[in-house]
């Protein structure tokens, strides 16, 4: 384990410093079609790709015992010092970690239209269970559905699920979007960046 978060640190740690980090969770794309993607961002959003770098930071949950308490150790860790600015995942999983704090309200994000428009794509969580749930119990919380706002008591839209006609879904995720999510990190390093991201996602149709 030791080896394997050092290998990782070193990794992180780069000459230029780091304009956006896509962190995907089992994900089947190829390298080479998220960094083409990213890239593609870089130079419609005017980031000088000579002097920041953009990453993904591919993390394989359900594989083995002892790769998988790896990779939850990196995300965690990567996640507390701020390192993660956007999340692709399986829906359970963004709800998961949703409900641990890691997530942004979307509604702080984007503009009142864009949240109309996309209201039937969101995920949500419900805040009043995230309130209850800070306080120590021996049951294990049952997480309502994520696609029905209505039935929470304070709906928060935390992800927004893939769509075929985007360039990111057709670039990187042809064939499992429908079972993704994107989300942002509450306290992502290059905020910024990462609400420009999720910005060109929404408005970059393939």
């Amino acid at each position: 384990t030791i080896a394997f978060l050092s290998s990782l640190i070193v990794h992180w740690t780069t000459q230029k410093p780091t304009a956006l980090t896509l962190c995907c969770i089992n994900a089947i794309s190829s390298d080479e079609d998220t960094d083409g993607y990213l890239w593609k961002f870089a130079q419609a959003h005017g980031i000088n790709t000579d002097k920041y770098t953009l990453r993904t930071e591919r993390m394989y949950f359900d594989s083995d015992a002892e790769t998988n308490y790896q990779y939850f150790q990196a995300f965690a860790a990567m996640q507390m010092a701020g390192d993660l600015d956007v999340a692709v995942a399986e829906d359970a999983t963004i709800i998961d970690y949703a409900y641990s704090s890691y997530f942004s309200d979307l509604s702080q994000v984007l503009t009142q239209e864009q949240l109309s428009n996309l209201s039937p794509y969101f995920l949500y969580i419900d805040f009043s269970l995230l309130e209850e749930m800070s306080s120590p119990s021996e049951e294990a919380p049952v997480y309502p559905d994520p696609t029905k706002p209505d039935e929470m008591v304070h709906p928060v839209p935390v992800a927004i699920k893939l769509q075929p006609d985007w360039g990111f879904t057709t670039a990187c995720y042809p064939y499992t979007y429908d079972k993704n999510a994107i989300a942002l990190f509450v306290n992502s390093s290059n905020a910024d960046n990462a609400n420009a991201f999720l910005q060109y996602i929404i408005n970059d149709k393939g």
